[in-house]
């Protein structure tokens, strides 16, 4: 389907120190000012507004189960340029 991008997956842990910081400034940003995805922001009436949807896990010390996901969307038009990079090009700068 056109305008679908393909999931990317980080590992913070796993991260160079300046892309990890990078990578949770964003985070930061978007748990700031994009709505939770199960709240009544996503309601019709939008018309054909596309989202990005930004998910976070949190697993426990063995690595091996999900405790917490946490997912938020930010809407194309509001989303900043550091986003767009990340899903475009898998890569937080």
């Amino acid at each position: 389907m056109p305008g679908l991008q393909r999931r990317q997956l980080f590992t913070l842990r796993d991260l160079p120190a300046p892309q990890r910081e990078s990578l949770c400034r964003l985070i930061r940003w978007v748990v700031g000012l994009a709505p939770r995805a199960d709240g009544d922001d996503y309601s019709v009436g939008r018309g054909d507004e596309r989202y990005y949807r930004i998910q976070v896990y949190h697993r426990n010390d063995s690595g091996n189960r999900d405790i917490a996901q946490l997912e938020w969307r930010v809407p194309e038009s509001s989303a900043p340029p550091e986003l767009e990079t990340l899903v475009s090009y898998g890569r937080v700068e």
